[in-house]
C-alpha cells in the first residue's frame, strides 16, 4: 500500500514537466488477450519510446492492478511485460509507472483491462415429474462449464419461476444446487431455473421442466360421539402420503338408505348434530359423509355409520319398551362380519360386540343377546332398567347410540309370521271330558271346541312387570277376558306367557282379533280363527 502511494507521488511529480529537465518518453500499454476471461493468462506490455533523437530509454516499468503491485521489470529494447491471471471479472484499472533514467523523465499512464464474465450454461432436472398435490418435487441444477484453476465457482443463488411467479430459490454452496418444491397445484406446470449471475458469470435461464401434478386422493372418516341424547357426527379429511395439504370444499351428510342429504357444511366446519328427531327419522338407515373435493384434492366417501331402529321382537311398532322385554335392533351393517347365511352363531360374536342400555339414572347395563347379524340384533332390555329415557348403544360397532323410552310395561304379542300381525303364535290346551289334556299349535285351521274345554296360551313380551293380574285383560273378539296367568314363560329370557280360558261362546265366531292390555298399555293385534 505504501509503495502504491509512493508510486502515485512519483507519478504526480513526473507529470510536472517543469520539475524534470530531461527528455520526455512516450509511454503506452497494450495487453493480449483483451478483453480476457477470468483465469486466463494475460500479457500486459508497456512501451517506452524516445522522442526526437534521444537514446533508447532504459530503467524499469512497475505494474499495478489497482493497489496490487504486479511487479517491476527492466525496460529491454523499449518495452517491459508482465503476465497476469485475473480471477475476477469486470474492469481492471492497470497503472503503469516508468522509472525514468539519466536521459528521460519518469512517466506513468493507465490502461483498462476488461475481464469478461463467462457465458454459463444451466440445466435443470426434476424428480419425480409426475406427482400428487403436496408431493415434493426435487429440482437439481447443473451449471457449466467448470471454472479454470484459481477461479471461484458460481456463487449467489438459483431462483425457480413459473412464468413471472417466483417459487423460491436456493443458495449456491458446493456441488449442484438442489431445491425442493411442495406448493404446486394440480395441473401441468413449466418450471425454469434462473442463475442470477455474479462477477464472473452471466445470468442464465434453463429450459422449462415439465411437471404434471394430479389431484391428491383423500380419505373421509366419519365418527360419532354421544352426549346423552345428542349425537354429534364429525368428519376428518385426510390426505394420505405422498400427497399432502389442507383440502377445502364441502361435506354432505347423507342418509344413504334413502339418498337424502341431511346437511351440507363447508370446510373447515365438519360436524352435524343428530337430534333425537333426526335419529328417529333415519332409524334403521346408514349414514355416510361425502367430501366434494376441490381444485387440488379428489372427492371421497366415508365409512358407514348406522342408526339402528329398535322394535319389539314381536315385530309390532313400538314407541316404548320395558325392562326384560325382547326387542330387536334393525339396521344396515350393524356389525362388521362376513355372512355365511342369514345369521351368525352368537358365541362367535359375543367377544366382539355387545349392547349397553344406559337408563336415565345413569346406570349402564349389558343387554342379553341371542342373535347378532349385520341387519338385526335380538336382545333383552336389562332387568332393573329405570323407566324414562334410555340410551341403547351397540358396542364394538359403528352403530350410532339411539334414545328410547322405557316404561314399566310394554305389552307385545307374537304372531306366527313374526310381523306382529295376522295369526297369533299361540297354543291351545285342550281338556277332554275324561280330564286328559292335549297341546295343539294354533294354525290356520279354525279352532274347534268339540265339547272340550279350551285354554289359549299366548306368547308375548313386556308383560311380566304388570302391577297385578287384575290389571291384565285379553280381548278376544268382543270379549274381555282375565288371564289365569300373565308372566315369564320361564324357558327363554324375556319371553312372557299369557294363559286365557276360552269361553264356548266363541264357537263359530270365525276370525277374531286378539290383543292384550296391561296396566292401561295395549299391545299389537293378532288373530285367531274359530270354527
Amino acid at each position: 500500500m505504501l509503495k502504491y502511494i509512493a508510486a502515485m507521488v512519483i507519478a504526480g511529480t513526473a507529470a510536472k514537466a517543469q520539475d524534470c529537465n530531461l527528455l520526455s518518453a512516450n509511454l503506452s500499454v497494450r495487453s493480449n488477450p483483451s478483453p480476457s476471461l477470468p483465469g486466463q493468462s494475460v500479457t500486459t506490455t508497456a512501451y517506452v519510446e524516445s522522442t526526437g533523437n534521444g537514446p533508447d530509454p532504459s530503467g524499469t516499468i512497475e505494474f499495478f492492478d489497482g493497489q496490487t503491485d504486479l511487479g517491476t521489470y527492466p525496460v529491454v529494447l523499449g518495452q517491459a511485460s508482465v503476465v497476469t491471471t485475473y480471477t475476477t471479472g469486470g474492469a481492471h484499472s492497470i497503472y503503469v509507472l516508468y522509472s525514468g533514467d539519466t536521459s528521460y523523465c519518469p512517466a506513468s499512464t493507465r490502461y483498462g483491462q476488461q475481464v469478461n464474465r463467462f457465458v454459463t450454461t444451466i440445466t435443470a432436472s426434476a424428480s419425480p415429474t409426475s406427482v400428487l398435490v403436496g408431493q415434493p418435487v426435487t429440482f437439481t441444477v447443473q451449471l457449466g462449464p467448470a471454472p479454470p484453476s484459481g477461479v471461484s465457482p458460481p456463487s449467489g443463488s438459483v431462483e425457480f419461476y413459473e412464468g413471472s411467479t417466483d417459487l423460491g430459490g436456493v443458495a449456491i454452496t458446493t456441488g449442484n444446487p438442489v431445491f425442493t418444491l411442495k406448493s404446486l397445484t394440480a395441473g401441468n406446470h413449466q418450471i425454469i431455473a434462473v442463475f442470477n449471475g455474479d462477477t464472473n458469470y452471466y445470468l442464465v435461464r434453463s429450459s422449462p421442466v415439465a411437471i404434471t401434478v394430479s389431484l391428491a386422493p383423500t380419505t373421509t372418516v366419519l365418527a360419532q360421539a354421544s352426549n346423552g341424547s345428542q349425537v354429534t357426527l364429525t368428519v376428518v379429511i385426510d390426505v394420505p402420503p405422498p400427497g399432502s395439504g389442507s383440502p377445502t370444499g364441502s361435506i354432505q351428510f347423507i342418509d344413504s338408505t334413502t339418498k337424502t342429504v341431511l346437511a351440507t357444511t363447508t370446510l373447515p366446519a365438519a360436524s352435524l348434530i343428530l337430534t333425537p328427531a333426526l335419529i328417529a327419522a333415519s332409524a334403521g338407515h346408514a349414514l355416510v359423509a361425502i367430501y366434494s373435493g376441490d381444485a387440488n384434492f379428489a372427492t371421497s366417501t366415508s365409512n358407514v355409520l348406522v342408526i339402528p331402529a329398535l322394535l319389539s321382537a314381536t315385530g309390532a311398532t313400538s314407541t316404548a319398551f320395558a325392562a326384560d322385554e325382547l326387542v330387536s335392533l334393525f339396521g344396515v351393517g350393524l356389525v362388521d362380519v362376513t355372512m355365511q347365511g342369514s345369521t351368525i352363531p352368537l358365541p362367535t360374536l359375543l367377544g366382539k360386540y355387545g349392547v349397553t342400555v344406559t337408563d336415565g339414572a345413569g346406570n349402564a347395563r349389558a343387554a342379553g343377546l341371542y342373535l347378532i347379524s349385520p341387519t338385526q340384533i335380538n336382545l333383552v332390555i336389562p332387568t332393573g332398567t329405570v323407566p324414562g329415557t334410555a340410551l341403547v348403544n351397540v358396542t364394538g360397532s359403528t352403530a350410532i347410540p339411539i334414545q328410547v323410552t322405557i316404561g314399566a310395561v310394554a305389552p307385545g304379542l307374537f304372531s306366527a309370521d313374526a310381523t306382529g300381525k295376522g295369526l297369533a303364535a299361540a297354543q291351545i290346551v285342550r281338556v277332554h271330558s275324561d280330564g286328559s289334556q292335549t297341546l295343539e299349535a294354533v294354525s290356520s285351521a279354525p279352532i274347534a271346541f268339540a265339547g272340550d274345554t279350551l285354554y289359549l296360551v299366548l306368547y308375548g313380551t313386556g308383560v311380566r312387570s304388570r302391577s297385578s293380574l287384575a290389571n291384565v285383560a285379553a280381548r278376544v273378539g268382543n270379549l274381555s277376558l282375565t288371564p289365569a296367568y300373565a308372566g315369564p314363560q320361564g324357558q327363554f329370557p324375556g319371553l312372557d306367557q299369557i294363559d286365557v280360558a276360552l269361553p264356548a261362546s266363541l264357537q263359530g265366531a270365525g276370525q277374531v282379533n286378539v290383543s292384550l292390555t296391561v296396566d292401561g298399555q295395549t299391545s299389537n293385534t293378532v288373530t285367531l280363527n274359530f270354527q
